[in-house]
């Protein structure tokens, strides 16, 4: 082999080989440990995979349910297909681990062929730095560290660049085939298109990317142009369709986007970001509190905070070039738009964007900057693509690339600190959001998935006067006691359809406004338990003290008479209805 390939494969294998150690690196050292979930928002890691795959994946469901899906669980089909295979291969205890490396390891192959794909003639060591920027910055490491990154909804960040970069490729070279495969690829997107705002903001990113596109006449409109958008838009539809069509009517008549479009000014005001901080990457609004619950000490912190202002250098970088690309420049104006909508009411000319939620259709959808956020990493990456390859020309471009690299590291550092996902309240705050079921969850599941085989539901008490559940978990091993809020995940580990005890009827809290004071007798009570198909009721001791004496002072008073105790695990108690209560499920047709 001569000399000259030899030095090739190294020059491609090396970076590829340290870009992959750094990415095992930042999974291993941010390792939370077996069995430990994420829960947050409206997000949790998943447990018990097998249910969730039979139960919400190969059925359609009518029910409702806080932190899953309510239109179309098919959609999470490639989501679980992951946790289904650790599950074969008793891998379960380590999902959390295998997660952040796959999001990690596909986001950078994805953004690495994208970046091969659109930026001309780039070399590999240019597009593997391209990659590692995509990989690690300010945006991947607060997905990462809150719900967000642990849902199917990463799935927009991790394969957008490669659906995106192909479409590009068929605007440019007038080849059908490109659109087609563009298109085809969204198939990839399906489990964030499961939530309708992504595949909004999908259809809104491309198009207003295409507007500008041809406004600033980066290439001409031909007929084969419409036509590779038309194809690209139509085979991303038909993929989707299996779940737009079930989903329409439901959309149409959500009372929850209606309330949005109601409150948006509320909601809006309170989901902003400043243009400068949305440039930075930067979900929240005060850069003073940035790092997230970064460990380290004030000098590091503030030169993470100096770092972050790579990407507005980025842009000045490229803009100081003297030869333009017609390309670059047409992504720098749908940056500059977009970030303008992104801000929303912050000035300048906030009512410009107030307009705008008012007259783009559906725009409302995404009124949450964490949707906003999504596609903005790879304008950047593809940006720093085109400084690179301008720059490579240079004699001193090693030096510049190795400043780069070492600027990626740095500003990355949040990574490297083994605190991603403890987000600093594992142990030391008053709450915690990475957390490890106790095991006498996993008892008392074992136990009611061994009942026999009954159409009935279990309700979750009691009622948690919270924005999610909250419980007071003491763990066995450890001694210690940890107070958990966020999405309760202890359902996903029942068979039977659980009820969250946050459920509501029309906007009645089932379970919070009933006056006991009225209703002497607790009859009544009861009687909803029945219209909710519910026979059995999970009662959760480790609630909230004000919470848990509450229902057992009204309901379990009159256990003997009404349900009776069928087992007990440490803080958990499982009562079965008395007969009388009890009714069967009734479907009946429209």
């Amino acid at each position: 082999m001569s000399t000259f390939k030899i030095s090739l494969k190294i020059k491609i294998i090396l970076p590829l080989f340290i870009s992959s150690i750094l990415i095992l690196f930042v999974s291993l050292v941010n390792n939370p440990g077996n069995g430990i979930i994420v829960s947050q928002g409206d997000q949790y890691s998943i447990i018990n995979s097998r249910y969730i795959s039979e139960n919400y994946v190969f059925q359609w469901l009518s029910f409702r349910e806080f932190g899953v899906a309510t239109i179309s669980h098919v959609n999470l089909l490639f989501y679980n297909i992951f946790y289904v295979l650790l599950d074969n291969f008793n891998l379960q205890e380590k999902a959390t681990l295998l997660w952040i490396f796959s999001f990690l390891s596909l986001s950078f192959t994805s953004s690495l062929f994208a970046c091969k794909i659109i930026v001309k003639d780039i070399s590999i060591e240019n597009a593997i730095l391209c990659a590692l920027f995509y990989t690690f910055n300010q945006s991947t490491f607060n997905h990462l560290s809150t719900g967000w990154g642990f849902s199917p909804y990463i799935y927009f960040y991790i394969f957008f660049p490669l659906t995106f970069a192909l479409f590009i490729k068929a605007l440019f070279t007038d080849r059908i085939f490109y659109s087609v495969l563009a298109g085809v690829s969204s198939v990839l997107l399906l489990p964030s298109f499961m939530h309708p705002a992504f595949f909004y903001e999908f259809l809104f990113v491309t198009f207003l990317f295409i507007l500008i596109f041809f406004t600033t006449k980066c290439a001409k409109i031909t007929k084969l142009a419409v036509v590779n958008i038309f194809a690209f838009y139509s085979i991303a539809i038909m993929v989707s369709l299996f779940w737009i069509f079930p989903s329409v009517n439901s959309i149409a008549g959500n009372q929850g986007i209606q309330s949005a479009k109601e409150s948006l000014i509320d909601w809006i005001s309170w989901q902003v970001v400043p243009f400068i901080q949305s440039f930075r990457l930067i979900f929240i609004k005060d850069w003073n509190l940035y790092p997230y619950y970064f460990q380290y000490g004030y000098i590091l912190k503030f030169l993470i905070l100096i770092l972050s202002f790579f990407p507005i250098v980025l842009l000045g970088l490229y803009l100081l070039q003297r030869k333009k690309n017609r390309l670059v420049l047409s992504t720098i104006l749908f940056l500059l738009i977009y970030l303008f909508l992104m801000k929303k009411v912050y000035p300048p000319f906030g009512f410009l964007n107030m307009l705008s939620f008012k007259y783009i259709p559906f725009i409302y959808l995404l009124r949450s900057t964490d949707k906003w956020m999504m596609p903005l990493t790879f304008f950047l990456a593809f940006i720093l693509g085109h400084v690179l390859n301008h720059l490579s020309k240079e004699k001193k471009f090693k030096q510049f690339s190795a400043i780069i690299f070492s600027i990626i590291i740095v500003y990355s550092l949040p990574f490297w600190s083994g605190q991603l996902i403890k987000g600093g309240y594992f142990e030391t705050q008053r709450f915690d959001y990475t957390v490890k079921v106790p095991q006498y969850y996993y008892q008392m599941a074992n136990y009611v998935n061994g009942l026999e085989e009954e159409n009935y539901k279990v309700m979750s008490e009691p009622y948690v006067d919270t924005p999610w559940v909250s419980y007071n978990w003491r763990h066995e091993d450890t001694h210690k006691t940890y107070r958990f809020i966020g999405e309760d995940p202890t359902a996903l580990l029942f068979d039977k359809p659980p009820i969250n005890p946050k459920t509501r009827i029309s906007g009645f809290a089932f379970n919070k406004k009933i006056s006991f004071e009225e209703f002497k007798s607790c009859q009544w009570y009861y009687r909803l338990y029945s219209l909710l198909n519910v026979k059995y009721v999970l009662f959760h001791d480790d609630a909230p003290k004000i919470e848990a004496e509450r229902f057992e002072k009204n309901m379990l008073a009159g256990t003997s008479k009404n349900m009776k105790l069928k087992k007990e695990f440490n803080s958990l108690r499982f009562y079965e209805l008395n007969a009388d209560f009890v009714r069967p499920l009734i479907y009946c047709s429209e």
